[in-house]
């Protein structure tokens, strides 16, 4: 019973937080956050699940481009774990991502077991999580989210690689300092 109050309380807290009132004003003077003009197929319940997911994806990434592969581990796991909730949505689980959902879910599993002190290994399977992310953010026809669809064509042995990312300039996960601004925007969503 003593849990049931404390999830109660945390689900409270939760909701007040995210209706705090002291959002940034817009030049009009109305409220406005980053994520008030995106939208998508999905419910805005949904769309929010796919949109804190793929913020989870960015610190992934960014782990990438910084090469910090314990950091990707924990990041790896907490992605998994937002996999886990859109895959229980009732409108999300139906739609025809689900595939895609299963393959980031193994995908991360497999950077959690990782053993990588250079986050080679685990940007391949970056590589395949940034493909099925890629899949959903279409599919649903996320707009006005700020992500970019992001290509280096020299990644893998010049096999290419795409990626998303939330910030116009490229910073290459695929080969961090090394050639960190190789590669191009390709789409924005």
């Amino acid at each position: 019973m003593k849990t049931y109050y404390t999830l109660i309380v945390a689900a409270c807290l939760t909701t007040i937080y995210s209706c705090n009132t002291n959002s940034p004003k817009t030049p009009s003077g109305n409220s406005a956050t980053k994520t008030d003009n995106i939208h998508s197929q999905l419910d805005s319940v949904a769309t929010r699940k796919i949109m804190a997911m793929a913020g989870t994806y960015l610190l992934l990434k960014d782990n990438m481009v910084a090469a910090k592969p314990s950091l990707a581990k924990t990041t790896a796991a907490l992605l998994m774990q937002q996999v886990k909730v859109c895959n229980n949505d009732p409108i999300i689980s139906k739609d025809s991502f689900e595939i895609a959902l299963i393959n980031i879910k193994e995908m991360c599993n497999k950077i959690v077991e990782c053993e990588d002190s250079t986050c080679e290994k685990q940007r391949r399977l970056f590589g395949y999580i940034s493909n099925d992310m890629w899949l959903i953010v279409n599919h649903i026809q996320l707009k006005n989210s700020g992500l970019y669809r992001q290509y280096c064509p020299m990644a893998f042995n010049d096999s290419g690689a795409y990626w998303l990312s939330n910030d116009p300039e490229i910073k290459n996960p695929y080969f961090g300092k090394i050639m960190l601004e190789c590669g191009e925007t390709v789409d924005t969503l």
